[in-house]
């Protein structure tokens, strides 16, 4: 058997940057999952007890799982826990009108 680091249910997810309505399903990627803090440096959005999880090592997105991510709003969808973490976390997103 294979020891679990965590559960991924208990990570703390910093917002997602919105998305441009286009009239088609709006999904998210890797790099929604990462961002620049102020000197620069690439930071995952997804920490569980201060430690940064990687996109494909870590956690994955559940892409059977999207809600409302045709229109305009708020939608949803899983992540996943893959290698030491385990469960699942509902992350939300805003699909915004194009400026």
């Amino acid at each position: 058997y294979k020891a679990l680091r965590a559960l991924l249910g208990s990570a703390s997810v910093k917002s997602l940057a919105s998305k441009q309505y286009t009239g088609s399903a709006i999904t998210l990627s890797e790099n929604d999952f990462v961002y620049k803090d102020k000197k620069g440096v690439e930071k995952s959005r997804v920490t569980v007890s201060g430690k940064e999880l990687k996109y494909g090592v870590d956690f994955e997105i559940d892409e059977t799982s999207y809600v409302n991510n045709i229109k305009k709003g708020t939608a949803k969808v899983k992540i996943i826990g893959i290698g030491e973490y385990s469960g699942s976390k509902t992350v939300s997103f805003k699909i915004v009108t194009k400026k």
